[in-house]
């Protein structure tokens, strides 16, 4: 077992005993001075397993379980067979189309509703999931952004972790940011301008993509 899988287990097990902090942030400086300390509130932990950034997720009155933190989607999922073994409730009124990023395929899945949901610790606003068969050996699901919408998140990679602040102008950057990326229900994605030799792009990022570019 490495020193991320222990550390895992180890913040698992303190979830499970509601022995965890509640999320409150250090006092240490971050991002320069980009950010107002008086607008900041919590933070989620995150834990670098292999390239993937993990979070860890608690379902209603049901067990911890580790995800990854991807900031190139636009919503949250569930793998269907742990879904199923937390009998998750289905809604019966969404169907939702997946497109596999990989292979450009697309296939029908479902949402399921996330009664008292938290990743990290923190409460999340978005209550619902997409449901589909997601095989991966050490995660039950990937989860970004949106699971704070309406809130200011600020990835600190380097820390391990997420810093979530209220959506004040306090609270934004001072400098001029990139805009979002996507139109629609699959946009407004976080992105950065790259400078090439004559030429400027503008690149997501994804922090669950483990291929090259």
């Amino acid at each position: 077992m490495n020193n991320t899988t222990k550390r895992i287990v180890a913040l698992l097990a303190a979830i499970a005993a509601g022995t965890v902090p509640s999320g409150q942030v250090d006092a240490q400086p971050t991002v320069e001075a980009a950010l107002t300390h008086q607008s900041r509130t919590a933070q989620v932990p995150l834990y670098l397993s292999g390239r993937r950034s993990i979070a860890v997720v608690k379902i209603g009155d049901h067990p911890p379980s580790p995800v990854v933190f991807d900031t190139g989607t636009s919503g949250n999922a569930l793998d269907a067979d742990y879904a199923a073994a937390l009998k998750l409730e289905k809604d019966p009124d969404v169907e939702v189309e997946v497109v596999d990023g990989s292979t450009g395929k697309s296939f029908m899945a479902w949402q399921a509703k996330l009664p008292r949901a938290t990743l990290g610790g923190v409460e999340m606003s978005e209550k619902v999931a997409t449901v589909y068969p997601y095989k991966e050996r050490d995660v039950v699901g990937i989860f970004g952004p949106s699971s704070f919408a309406g809130r200011l998140v600020l990835l600190e990679i380097g820390k391990g972790r997420l810093i979530l602040r209220d959506k004040q102008p306090s609270a934004m950057p001072k400098r001029p940011g990139t805009p979002y990326l996507g139109t629609g229900s699959g946009g407004s994605l976080p992105a950065i301008a790259v400078e090439l030799p004559g030429l400027t792009v503008p690149a997501l990022l994804d922090s669950g993509n483990t291929s090259p570019l």
